[in-house]
Formats: C-alpha cells, structure tokens, sequence
C-alpha cells in the first residue's frame, strides 16, 4: 500500500463499512494512509499499524499533522 495512490485510500475507506468494528489493524500499513484514511470516515475506531520501524515512525508523525 506504499506504492499505492493516495486517492485510492478514500475510496477504499468509503467503500468498507467498518462502523461495526471497535479496531482497525493494518499490517504492513507503511506511513499510515489507508489507515488514516478510514479513522477519518470512523472516529470511534482505535487502530493499530504494524510494519518496520522506520514506517512506524512515519506514520506515527503523519497521523499527529493529520488528526
């Protein structure tokens, strides 16, 4: 999902109703698009992200200018 465009992770999150679900867990979620993108959509979601740490550290600073 890395290499995938951003505007793919609306769609996907627009198209999946996770308003059922309490968590959200992206494995191999890279800098956190996808998942931001559907913590957008469903707030009451509490996420978890799992990759390298590198990618961790990315997404941890996009999802703070992001939320």
């Amino acid at each position: 999902m890395g290499t995938a465009p951003a505007e793919r992770h609306g769609a996907i999150a627009e198209r999946w109703d996770f308003s059922r679900f309490q968590t959200v867990a992206d494995l191999g979620g890279g800098a956190g698009g996808l998942l931001v993108a559907i913590l957008r959509q469903f707030d009451q979601l509490s996420d978890i992200l799992a990759d390298r740490p590198a990618s961790i550290e990315a997404a941890a600073v996009r999802m703070e200018s992001e939320a």
